[in-house]
């Protein structure tokens, strides 16, 4: 399956496009974008580098749009047209999409993920609508985290949804 040209976001530094395990179990859906949520931070639990991820996820039925390094680096793993595997393959992920940053559960996320979570916030805000703003609850909009959709996992950590609101605020700061 190849992409279109609208499926690569411009931010993206590097692209691994999956193979397989995106989009549900079996399936490739599309992403819902008349009806998109906003972005959902994520942590990879483990500090590995960009590329080892593509075939991490292809072996373990797991995916994101996009992860962050903690030099600032983003890489794009499934096109912007059709939903990742990241909370549940299905109902959440087709009108979420996600990020995920290198980091293990307890870490912080650095400057550069901040701002990268950021920029990729406000470009979702410009293009589809997305508020500039927390999500208060799996109905909400905005920027959400992992363990809002599913209390089984503590994805992204404390310290990371303390930061939410840092990234919020500088999406914000980007529309002048």
């Amino acid at each position: 399956m190849g992409w279109d040209n609208g499926d690569y976001h411009p931010y993206a530094d590097e692209s691994y496009p999956l193979e397989k395990h995106f989009g549900g179990p079996g399936i490739a859906g599309k992403m819902d974008k008349k009806n998109l949520k906003g972005l959902v931070v994520h942590i990879t639990d483990g500090n590995i580098l960009l590329p080892y991820l593509k075939g991490t996820w292809e072996n373990r039925r797991a995916s994101a749009h996009f992860a962050v390094s903690k030099t600032g680096t983003i890489a794009q793993y499934v096109p912007l047209s059709m939903r990742a595997w990241a909370v549940d393959g299905n109902t959440i992920d087709r009108v979420w999409y996600s990020v995920e940053n290198v980091a293990v559960l307890g870490d912080s996320l650095t400057d550069e993920q901040i701002r990268m979570c950021g920029y990729l916030l406000n470009w979702f805000a410009s293009e589809n609508g997305v508020p500039l703003k927390l999500a208060s609850s799996p109905g909400d909009a905005g920027l959400a985290y992992h363990a809002l959709f599913t209390k089984a996992k503590p994805c992204p950590g404390k310290p990371v949804i303390a930061q939410l609101q840092q990234i919020v605020d500088f999406a914000v700061s980007l529309n002048g």
